[in-house]
């Protein structure tokens, strides 16, 4: 009966995006000012990662007036440019993402965009910055690591944040949260035609085991039992280098494809495991070359 009901039994339709329309123009008929923000839950990510995505979208979108905010149960190490606020001690692994659509979020009169942290800012993030519209997602078609096709994945998302939204958060109830295996299943259920970046902004945003491991996703069922235990990843990824040796056989680029701006990492492996492969994430996520200026180590 449980998962029934978090499937969706007796439940109210999903979103329509269709439906939606912006709420918080100005009097000019302006869209509201952009905020990035990210989410940090337990041990699977150091402050590190926060910092250099930070780093990442301030030498990618440059405007001064732009805040950054990481919702998090541990502030601690967060560069102090970051705006940290507290996540409820309720929502663990990636569900503090639908916390980002309550009201005490505060992130009402804002276009949001949303960044995962297990990803490198490559170039301009112009293109998902200007967005809009209703909900943008990413398809999970092209993306190497994904079950199937036809769904969402949550790494890059960008809304209005408005009531209008608000249900992803207040319809999240204990059985959602035990029987719905992950977030981006759980917006499938509650939003109805969201834009694909890959249709908004092709070429954007790059799945890097698709672009630089030849399509082999070393994810296990093992390493994400580990996550769920432990809210912290698995060591030992013994088939890390055996994937890269694929990778080289089928001609994998030596570098992003040109246009692309962020480099996404779903499952595994992390860009802290690829540094010593590729010299194009110790320049964009380290900061190792001359030319990466503000991206610190």
């Amino acid at each position: 009966a449980g998962a029934a009901a978090a499937a969706g039994e007796g439940r109210p339709a999903a979103l329509s995006c269709g439906a939606w329309r912006p709420s918080c123009l100005d009097a000019a008929g302006q869209p509201p000012p952009l905020v990035v923000v990210c989410v940090k839950w337990g041990k699977r990510y150091e402050a590190a990662y926060v910092n250099r995505l930070y780093s990442g979208v301030r030498r990618w979108l440059p405007d001064p007036s732009l805040r950054f905010v990481c919702f998090t149960d541990d502030a601690a190490g967060l560069d102090d440019a970051v705006e940290a606020r507290p996540l409820p001690g309720n929502l663990s692994l990636w569900w503090g993402k639908a916390y980002l659509f309550s009201e005490e979020a505060g992130l009402d009169g804002h276009r949001v965009l949303f960044l995962d942290l297990d990803q490198v800012i490559v170039g301009d993030l112009s293109d998902l910055a200007v967005y809009s519209g209703p909900f943008a997602v990413l398809a999970t078609d092209g993306i190497a690591c994904e079950l199937a096709g036809g769904g969402y994945n949550s790494s890059v998302m960008a809304w209005e944040a408005s009531p209008f939204f608000r249900p992803i958060f207040a319809r999240l109830s204990p059985a959602a949260l035990r029987f719905v295996h992950r977030f981006d299943h759980w917006l499938e259920m509650n939003v109805d035609g969201a834009d694909l970046w890959q249709v908004l902004a092709p070429g954007r945003v790059v799945d890097y085991t698709t672009a630089f491991r030849g399509g082999v996703c070393l994810g296990s069922k093992e390493a994400e039992e580990d996550l769920a235990r432990e809210g912290a990843f698995s060591q030992g990824l013994e088939h890390v280098e055996d994937g890269a040796q694929q990778a080289r056989a089928l001609g994998a680029p030596g570098e992003p494809p040109p246009g692309a701006a962020v480099v996404t990492f779903p499952r595994s492996p992390k860009p802290h495991e690829v540094v010593e492969q590729h010299a194009w994430v110790r320049r964009h996520w380290i900061g190792d070359s001359e030319d990466s200026t503000g991206i610190e180590s």
